[in-house]
Parts: C-alpha cells; structure tokens; sequence
C-alpha cells in the first residue's frame, strides 16, 4: 500500500518558498519534494540558512519533506562521469551539499535525473560513461549513507537524456554501485518511453530487482500531472498493488502552463479516484 500522495515544488517557483508549501498542503497533499533553485540563486548558502525556517514551516502545517530533486538544475559546468576529475570532484562538492541541505529539512532520499549532468559527452563511449558514473556514487556512498539520504537514481526518457534512458539500464548502475542507499526513481513519462507498457516495466523491475525502487514520480507524457492526458494510471496501480510498492508517489509536472493551482487539485483528485478503486 502507498504512503500517500506528494507534489514536487516548483511549479510555485515564483512563490516564496513557504507560500509555495502552503499551497501544496492546501490543495491536500501530505509531502512535498524540493527543488534547490526554489530557494533562490545562488543556491548556495542561502538554502542552508533558509533550510530551519522551510522545515519548522513544513512541520507546521503538518506537510513532510521526503527530499529533493532537479538536483543540477540551472548549475554550470557540472558532470558525473566527465573524464576531467576536477570536474567531477566539484560535482561530487555539489552533490554533498544537497545531501547536507535535504538532511537539514528533514528529508531522506535525492531523485537523481538530472539530465544536463549525466548526458553523454562528445567522443565518449557508454562504457567509460559508465564506469566513471559507477565510480562517482561509489566514492559519495559513504557521505550519504553517514547523513541517512537514499540516492534515487532515475532512468529517463529518449528525449530527456543520451545517457541510462530504461530501468534496465538503472538496475544495472545499482548493481554496480552496489549499495543500501543507491536505489532508483520511476518515473511515469520515462516508464512511458519504455518498448513495453509502464504496468509491464514495473512488474519486470520487481523480478529482476527487488526492493530496487525507492520511489515514484508521477506525470503524463504530455508533461502535465497524472489524470491530465492519456495516460491510464489504473494498470499503474495494479501493478503497484501486485508488487507492494509501499512508497509515496509524488506528483512532477513540467508544463505550468494551465497554472499550479490546477496541476495540483487535478491530479490529486485524479489519484485519489485512481486508488481509492484499487
């Protein structure tokens, strides 16, 4: 059975912070994900300093923090597997500090898409890609499993990235990070983008890798929330309820267009109906 319904942040960007929240929990949602560029650019410090206040907020209106996620977004210069490891180790500072700033507002896990610092570069092979990303989270493993945060990496559609676009891809990268708290993120688009249906790829995930997934994004391919498009989430369901996901599933939208207040009271209520007929 789920743990209920959370809404990532930033479709409220214009917002400060907190009124963003707000207006998570006032349209019903238990949870929310986080942005780091919601708090402001530079991100850094100012998300370490603003972090108690957002958190003291959270808890109080009664609305928890699981983590972040856009984790690179509107970065510069920034890469996993690039073969410069000044690179690399500037991405891994990064990384660490999100891992300190999802700690300080509660949360535990960081979704990990991130396409513009993951996508193969220039003359690179898959492999080199590879090893130098297995190589990555195998030397930040240990920051993150001191501070109790769960990497959550997240294949990705075609469209989004060159570089681990289906679960099977994923589930090769955890194997071989081989650790607790190196997991994945399904996404509904990316699941979508699969060369089977997204109920298929979920039942196929569980009997190659249990425990493998962490969480789950939920969207329709046209980029807007659950319930706003074509996609069935009834087989998502089943298929969830087959496997026992127990996790929370968190609503990402990427066009705004139709306004925030719309996103999140659609798709709510559309999960709501979806699951309530489970």
């Amino acid at each position: 059975m789920i743990r209920g319904f959370a809404c990532c942040n930033e479709m409220y960007e214009a917002r400060p912070i907190v009124e963003g929240l707000r207006a998570l929990r006032a349209a019903g949602y238990d949870a929310v994900e986080v942005a780091p560029y919601t708090f402001g650019e530079p991100v850094f410090p100012r998300a370490l300093r603003m972090a108690p206040e957002v958190r003291a907020a959270a808890d109080g209106m009664g609305l928890r923090v699981l983590g972040l996620h856009w984790l690179f977004a509107r970065t510069r210069g920034l890469h996993i597997h690039h073969p410069d490891a000044s690179v690399r180790g500037a991405t891994r500072e990064h990384l660490v500090r999100l891992m300190d700033l999802c700690q300080a507002l509660g949360g535990d896990l960081l979704v990990f898409g991130s396409p513009p610092a993951r996508g193969l570069l220039p003359g690179e092979s898959r492999d080199d890609a590879f090893a130098r990303t297995r190589d990555f989270f195998l030397d930040v493993m240990p920051e993150s499993q001191a501070r109790g945060i769960v990497i959550c990496f997240e294949p990705l559609a075609r469209h989004t990235t060159s570089f681990i676009q289906t679960a099977a891809e994923a589930i090769g990268l955890m194997r071989g990070v081989d650790h607790a708290h190196f997991r994945l993120n399904l996404d509904a688009i990316a699941l979508s983008d699969e060369s089977r249906p997204p109920a298929e790829t979920i039942r196929q995930v569980w009997d190659a890798a249990p425990g493998a997934v962490r969480h789950i994004q939920v969207n329709d391919p046209n980029f807007r929330g659950p319930g706003m498009g074509d996609l069935d989430f009834v087989p998502i369901r089943q298929a969830l309820d087959e496997v026992g996901y127990d996790g929370w599933l968190s609503v990402e939208a990427f066009d705004f267009s139709v306004g925030p207040e719309r996103i999140a009271r659609e798709s709510l209520a559309y999960l709501h109906r979806v699951w309530a007929n489970g």
